[in-house]
Parts: structure tokens; C-alpha cells; sequence
């Protein structure tokens, strides 16, 4: 699935938000076990100036999680089999392994400041997504969704916050 970039920011014009807005809620209603209905709000996460950092490799990468977390929402909200949401879930583990070496080598070079404390963050997003793909077999439609809250509050918390703060130290040294 390509991160539908149209859609959000469709949805985010018709909602009425301003060009900073980022997260914005929306319910899908689905039938998933023994015909029990659920309604599940999700969050939509459209691309713009508060979650950009302006370094292009990174943005790229950033832009690719969501995408996953899109994929992950779909397979949720499609009924898909418990093998796409675990392909997806190592999906998301392979990303973050190669995105926080990534980011950590912009640490080294850069001389970041808080990359110890940015690098633990990392590690406790690492083992929550191993915990998490331990316990995918167990109960996949929980699971699943604690992982989809889990990376909204990821992406909320951890990008357009921390990552904004080295963003912003790498600009000053001249970064692109």
C-alpha cells in the first residue's frame, strides 16, 4: 500500500485544520470476530510542516513508517490473516533497526547532545516492538491495535518532538 498522501490531506482540508495540524481522528466500523461489531478510532496522520524535519534521508524514512502504519491499519480494518499483520509487524522492526542506525550516525557526525538519551528511546521502541511481536499470535486483533496506539503516540511524541530538537541542532550545523 503507498502512504495516501491525496487522502489525508484532503481529510485534513475538509476538517477544516489549519496547515500545521498532523494527527486527526477518524472511526472505521468493522466485523471481525464471530460477527461482534466494533467501532475503532484511528488516527490519520497527514504529512505536513509539523512533522517534517527537513533532512531529506530521514524525512524519507519517516514517511515510510507511516506508511507501515497505514498497511497495519488496513489489515486490521480489511479482516487480513494473522501472517500480514505479523509480515507487517517485522516489517516495522526491520524499519526501526535500519532508521536508528540512521539517525545515530547524524548523532555521531553532528556531535548531537542528546543522543544518549535519544538512543534509550530508541532501545524502549525496539523492545516494544519485539514484546509486541512475541504476543502477535496470541491475540492479534489486541495486539494489533496497542501497536497501532502505540505508534500513533510515537510518531506524536517521539518525531514531531524529539526528533525536532536534533533536527533543529543539525540545521544549525548546516545538515540538509
Amino acid at each position: 500500500m503507498t502512504y495516501p498522501h491525496s487522502v489525508i490531506k484532503l481529510a485534513s482540508k475538509s476538517a477544516g485544520l489549519g496547515s500545521k495540524s498532523v494527527l486527526i481522528d477518524f472511526s472505521v466500523n468493522i466485523f471481525y470476530i464471530n460477527k461482534i461489531f466494533f467501532q475503532i478510532k484511528f488516527m490519520a496522520i497527514a504529512w505536513q510542516g509539523d512533522i517534517e524535519l527537513k533532512i531529506t534521508e530521514l524525512d524519507a524514512q519517516h514517511e515510510q513508517l507511516i506508511s507501515l502504519f497505514y498497511d497495519l491499519q488496513q489489515a486490521i480494518v480489511g479482516n487480513k490473516t494473522g501472517e500480514k499483520i505479523e509480515e507487517i509487524i517485522e516489517d516495522i522492526s526491520s524499519y526501526a533497526q535500519y532508521h536508528f542506525s540512521t539517525e545515530k550516525n547524524y548523532f555521531e557526525r553532528f556531535d548531537y547532545p542528546g543522543s544518549d538519551r535519544h538512543i534509550k528511546e530508541h532501545e524502549k521502541f525496539s523492545d516494544k516492538i519485539t514484546a509486541i511481536k512475541d504476543n502477535v499470535k496470541n491475540n492479534e486483533l489486541k495486539t494489533s491495535l496497542l501497536l497501532i496506539k502505540y505508534l500513533e503516540r510515537w510518531i506524536n511524541d517521539h518525531i514531531i518532538t524529539e526528533d525536532k530538537k536534533f533536527s533543529d541542532h543539525f540545521h544549525r550545523l548546516g545538515s540538509s
